[in-house]
C-alpha cells in the first residue's frame, strides 16, 4: 500500500503506523502489533514522507479498509489520512467459458476474479491437467477443432479455479433424409452415409437433433448466447431460433421480460421505453432475432422469446432467456508514479464485453495512437502527466477523466555530499 505524507515545519515524527480503525475517543491500534499480522506485515515507510506498508500471504479476513496515521512531538501533533485503502481480497477463481462452441469457432476462455486485481498476475492454464502456454487471464483458441475439448481449469499464485468442460460440437452439414419403398431411412452427407433400418408401424416420431438443440415433443427455443454484455449508447443483436410442433402455425412472435404467470407477459414492442430502439429481425417460422439500440443502463434485464400458435394450448417460452449487462468506462491508473516507470492505464468494463471492441484514448483532450483497452506509458516524464480518458471508437461513450501526476525522481547533488562531515564521539 504505497503512501506519502507531510506535516507542518516544527515538527518531528514521533511515531508511524498504519491500522485498521479510525480516530475515535481511544488512538488506534498499531497493525503491526496484532498477533493475526504478526509476521506478514511490514512497514517499510520512515518517520519523514514515506508511509509504504506491505502485507503478503494475504488472507479473506484481511479485507478491509486500512489507515495511515503519525505522531509529532508537538501538541496536538496527530494525523490520519481520510479515506484509507480498500483492500479487497478475492475468494477465488472461476474459468467463464461459452456455452456453445462448434468446429472452426473462435474461442476465447477467460479466468475471473471477483474484483478487478491491482496488480496484473502471472496465470497458468490448464486442459485434462497438461500445462499449457497461455500466461495471462484469458486462453484463446483459434478455429477449434474435437481436440481442444476437455478439462480446463486456470491457476494463479499457487490457488487452482474448479475445473470446466469445453464441448466442442460438430458445424452443420448439408442434411439430406429419403425414405426407400422397403421402409429404409438413408441420411447423407458429404462427410458420412448412414443408414437405419425402419419397421412398421406406421407411427415415426423422430427426436432431432440440430447444432446440439434437442426439439422435444415439438417445442424448442434456442438462445445463441445466455448473457451478454454491452456498452452504454451500443446496439445488442439477441440471437435466437425455434421451432414450433408440426401442425402448429405460428401466430404471435414476441419478445419479453416477464416470465409466464397468470398474465400474459407484453409484447417488448409495446414498452414506451423500448419505442424506437427494439426491433423484431425473426419470422413465424423458425428466426427469433431481436435487437436493441441505444442500449441503457435500465436495460439491464433478462429477456425472454415467447411464441403463440394456432392451436388450443400453443403457447411456448423459452427457459433460461439472456441476461443483459449494460456497463460504461473507468480509466484504471497507479496511484503513485515515478519518472522512468512503466505505467499501463486500463480501460474498465463492469462485465466482459461480449463483442470486441475498438477503444480510442485521450490525454488533455489530445487523441493518442492505442486501440485496445490498455494504454502502455514506457519509462514515463514529466510530459507525460496530464488528464487521461478512454472511450470506445464509434459510440458517444467516454470515461470521465483520471489525472495520472508523475513525481519526480530526487537526487541528491554532488556538492550535499562533498559537504558531509562525519563527528565521531
Amino acid at each position: 500500500m504505497s503512501c506519502t505524507y507531510t506535516y507542518p515545519n516544527g515538527h518531528s515524527v514521533q511515531k508511524a503506523f498504519w491500522s485498521k480503525k479510525l480516530v475515535t475517543e481511544k488512538e488506534p491500534p498499531d497493525l503491526l502489533d496484532d498477533p493475526e499480522y504478526r509476521g506478514r506485515a511490514l512497514y517499510l515507510g520512515d518517520e519523514q514522507h514515506d508511509c509504504t506498508l506491505r502485507l503478503k500471504n494475504v488472507r479473506e479476513k484481511d479485507q478491509s479498509k486500512y489507515y495511515f496515521r503519525f505522531i509529532t512531538d508537538q501538541s496536538g501533533g496527530k494525523w490520519q489520512g481520510k479515506g484509507g485503502v480498500d483492500l479487497l481480497v478475492y475468494s477465488d477463481l472461476q474459468v467463464e467459458v461459452p456455452e456453445r462452441v462448434i468446429e472452426g469457432d473462435k474461442v476465447t476462455l477467460t479466468c475471473k476474479t471477483t474484483c478487478s486485481l491491482t496488480v496484473r498476475p502471472t496465470f497458468t492454464w490448464y486442459r485434462n491437467g497438461h500445462h499449457l502456454s497461455s500466461s495471462t487471464d484469458q486462453l484463446h483458441l483459434q478455429s477449434v477443432s474435437r481436440e481442444d475439448a476437455g478439462r480446463y481449469h486456470c491457476a494463479v499464485l499457487g490457488q487452482n479455479s474448479p475445473e470446466v468442460t469445453l464441448n466442442v460440437r460438430y458445424g452443420p452439414k448439408n442434411v439430406s433424409v429419403s425414405i426407400s419403398s422397403s421402409g429404409e431411412i438413408v441420411e447423407g452427407d458429404s462427410a458420412m452415409m448412414m443408414s437405419l433400418r425402419m419397421t412398421p408401424p406406421t407411427s415415426l416420431v423422430f427426436l432431432l437433433l440440430i447444432y446440439g438443440v434437442v426439439a422435444q415433443d415439438g417445442w424448442a427455443v434456442y438462445y445463441n448466447s445466455k448473457s451478454i454484455c454491452a456498452l452504454k449508447g451500443s446496439a445488442v443483436t439477441m440471437s435466437c431460433t425455434y421451432t414450433p410442433p408440426s401442425g402448429h402455425s405460428v401466430q404471435k412472435a414476441f419478445w419479453t421480460k416477464n416470465w409466464i404467470t397468470d398474465v400474459e407477459p407484453p409484447d417488448l414492442l409495446d414498452d414506451p421505453e423500448y419505442r424506437g430502439r427494439v426491433q423484431y429481425l425473426g419470422d413465424k417460422q423458425h428466426s427469433c432475432t431481436l435487437r436493441l439500440s441505444d442500449v441503457t443502463e435500465k436495460d439491464q434485464s433478462k429477456y425472454y422469446f415467447r411464441f403463440i400458435t394456432n392451436q388450443p394450448k400453443g403457447k411456448y417460452q423459452g427457459a433460461g432467456g439472456v441476461d443483459l449487462s449494460v456497463t460504461d468506462l473507468q480509466v484504471e491508473l497507479p496511484e503513485r508514479v515515478i519518472e522512468g516507470d512503466k505505467v499501463t492505464l486500463t480501460c474498465r468494463t463492469t462485465c466482459s464485453l461480449t463483442v470486441r471492441t475498438t477503444f480510442t484514448w485521450y490525454r488533455n483532450g489530445h487523441r493518442l495512437s492505442s486501440r485496445t483497452d490498455q494504454l502502455h506509458l514506457q519509462s514515463v516524464s514529466r510530459e507525460d502527466a496530464g488528464r487521461y480518458r478512454c472511450a470506445v471508437l464509434g459510440l458517444n461513450l467516454r470515461s470521465p477523466e483520471v489525472t495520472l501526476n508523475v513525481r519526480c525522481k530526487y537526487r541528491w547533488p554532488k556538492e550535499y555530499f562533498n559537504s558531509i562531515s562525519i563527528i565521531k564521539e
